[in-house]
């Protein structure tokens, strides 16, 4: 839902993919032309992209480490509440904003707000 709300938007989107993902390439790969897949690129390419980036938006917190201590602007989609103290210690706040998963859509609302204030 993301990625169609912001295609819309005509935002340009990266997906950033690892080794435990790639099976999400075939998905990916030939959806759009607004849709970049990033995948087995080395940190300093990485490095780089990330922080010509507006705001980021994670599933996890590998490369939220890496956005926020770059200063983008960084959301961070956590499914367990009992993990964010501890990650809270290893990223910087000032540029995260943890959101909590949802059965529905509300945290989804909220995060598409949130990320327009910041464009």
């Amino acid at each position: 839902k993301l990625i169609n709300y912001y295609e819309k938007k005509n935002f340009q989107i990266y997906i950033f993919i690892g080794e435990y993902e790639k099976n999400l390439l075939e998905k990916f790969t030939n959806s759009s032309k607004k849709v970049k897949i990033v995948y087995g690129k080395n940190l300093d390419y990485v490095a780089n992209l990330t922080s010509k980036l507006t705001f980021f938006v994670s599933n996890e917190t590998g490369l939220a480490h890496l956005s926020s201590s770059l200063g983008v602007k960084t959301f961070v989609i956590l499914n367990d509440k009992k993990r964010i103290e501890r990650i809270k210690i290893s990223i910087p706040i000032k540029n995260t904003i943890f959101i909590n998963k949802t059965k529905g859509n509300s945290d989804l609302h909220y995060l598409v707000k949130r990320s327009l204030k910041s464009v």
